[in-house]
Order: C-alpha cells, then structure tokens, then sequence
C-alpha cells in the first residue's frame, strides 16, 4: 500500500487540527478513524471527506475521545475511551455510525489512556486507565481487573500476538540517568 499525498492534505487542511496530537487506525475497507485533541473524525472514502464521529451520551452531549482501537478481526467495532465519569469505554459495531457505553466493570474516576487489542481473538481486549490494567474476554460487555502498574505516566505496551507478555518502562528518577524496565509473562500478575 502506497501512502496518498491526497491523503495526507486532506487531513492537515480539513477539520483534524495539526496542532494536538493526533491518532490515526484503519478501519473496514475505507474506513479510517482520526482522534484530533479529544476529537473524534471518522472518514469513509479513503479520506476524501472527514466528519465527527463523536459517542453521544443520553444525554445528547458528545463525548471527549482520548484512545481507539478497532477490533483486529472485524474492523467495523470500533472502541472509544473517554474519561471514566462520561462513560468511559464506548463501542460501535457499525463502523462507528452508532456507538453504545462498554464500561461494565471499570472503574468510575480517571480517563481510558490507551487500548491494547490482541491479534486474532476477537473479543479480548485490554485497557490503561492510571495505574491499572482492565481486560474483557467478552467484545467489551464486562471488564474485570487485570494488573496494577508500577507506576502512573511511564510506558506500557503488551505484545499483540502473546498477550501474556507485557512491558512496562519507568523513566529516569530526579538526577538518575537510569530507566527501570519491568516485564510479565503472565499477563500482569507478577
């Protein structure tokens, strides 16, 4: 695949601004999803044409979007984190046309920081919010309490295809120039 400049213009000259940090993830088909700042775009022509795609709560508010993911195996459910007291994970399986609150057993404070989804299983799914890790087994219906990490702010990744490999990365503290680098074999349990 060839990356288009087209492309590109398109989404520094339209509604995604260039001055947030931006997160982009493909979608079905032609579909591509771009969080902007806390805003959610969603575009399904190869990105001729962008427009929101924000989860809406009942009470008609459109909610901030700080992560995404799309499902490795059916791109069309998408997954939205937003800050715990506005819903927190938000599900679409519709390409993100419609979207339904997934929280079911996270926490009510903090805000969803990063989704970790894993190759070729559908229906689990991990998810960063401060210093803790969640899990669903089940496409997001409920979540249970994986890990607590060592700490807040530092770097955290879970490897896609064994996902009971996970790192994390402690920056250097005060006047150290050392980093601490933890690593699991057992999905966060030690």
């Amino acid at each position: 695949m060839r990356f288009s400049t087209l492309l590109l213009a398109t989404v520094a000259l339209g509604q995604i601004r260039g001055d947030f940090p931006t997160t982009a993830i493909a979608g079905s088909d032609n579909t591509l999803y771009a969080v902007s700042g806390t805003n959610l775009f969603r575009t399904t022509d190869a990105g001729a044409n962008w427009s929101a795609a924000y989860p809406t709560a009942a009470s008609g508010q459109n909610q901030q979007v700080l992560a995404i993911a799309t499902n490795p195996l059916d791109p069309s459910t998408v997954y939205a984190g937003t800050d715990m007291t506005k819903g927190g994970v938000w599900k679409s399986t519709d390409s993100g046309a419609t979207w339904g609150p997934a929280g079911t057993g996270l926490p009510s404070t903090g805000s969803v920081e990063k989704f970790f989804p894993v190759e070729n299983q559908a229906s689990t799914l991990y998810v960063k919010i401060g210093t803790t890790l969640y899990k669903t087994a089940n496409a997001g219906a409920i979540w249970t309490l994986q890990s607590t990490l060592p700490a807040a702010g530092s770097t955290f990744t879970i490897n896609a295809r064994t996902p009971a490999l996970m790192y994390f990365v402690r920056g250097p503290l005060g006047d150290s120039s050392f980093v601490t680098i933890y690593r699991s074999t057992n999905e966060g349990g030690t």
